[in-house]
C-alpha cells in the first residue's frame, strides 16, 4: 500500500492512512491519481507547487509538515 496519494489535476498530496470523506479519493480518475511511497518525490512536490489535504494532514499525529500553508 502506498503512503501517499497524489492528485495532479488539483495538485495535492493525500496521506493513504489518514483518507477519509472530505478528500474525494474515490472520485479520482486513474489518468490524475498517482500512489506513491517516495517521500523526497512527495517532498519536492509539496516544496514546488502541491499543497497538503487538510484534511489527511491534520489528522495525521505524526507527519511533519515540510511546507507550512499560508492562508
Amino acid at each position: 500500500m502506498s503512503k501517499y496519494i497524489i492528485n495532479h489535476k488539483k495538485k495535492t498530496v493525500h496521506l493513504s492512512s489518514y483518507v477519509c470523506d472530505e478528500c474525494r479519493i474515490p472520485n479520482y480518475e486513474s489518468t490524475i491519481r498517482e500512489d506513491s511511497t517516495d517521500e523526497e518525490h512527495v517532498h519536492f512536490l509539496i516544496h514546488t507547487s502541491y499543497e497538503q489535504c487538510p484534511y489527511c494532514f491534520e489528522l495525521s499525529p505524526t507527519m511533519t509538515t515540510p511546507k507550512t500553508r499560508v492562508l
